[in-house]
């Protein structure tokens, strides 16, 4: 039972460090203030990875920009939805995002 109880507190140490490692780590995308933490991203990152984060960016933009003209949606909706898409997200994830979206190959 005390094997139990110390495998308990050493798995809730771990838990607990895991969150704080990932609660400061990489920046992310505030929509709130979508250009200044854009950039702070950009300077965060090596020059192909800032390459990389772009292009994703110019991915993700043009297909919900071709979604939103489909559905007859105005410029100021779709920035909020991009906003609200890439909001909390780090560079990484962005640019794992932008590898799932499917953009039709004469844009590409």
């Amino acid at each position: 039972l005390q094997h139990v109880n110390n495998m308990k507190k050493l798995l809730c140490t771990a838990l607990c460090a895991s969150a704080l490692f990932c609660s400061c780590g990489d920046p992310t995308f505030d929509a709130s203030q979508a250009d200044e933490s854009t950039m702070k991203i950009l300077t965060s990152l090596s020059g192909d990875e800032q390459a990389q984060f772009k292009s994703a960016m110019q991915r993700i933009g043009l297909a919900k920009g071709i979604e939103a003209i489909g559905a007859g949606k105005t410029q100021a909706e779709l920035i909020a939805e991009l906003n609200a898409m890439l909001d909390g997200k780090t560079a990484a994830e962005i640019i794992a995002m932008s590898n799932k979206v499917e953009v039709l190959a004469l844009f590409e």
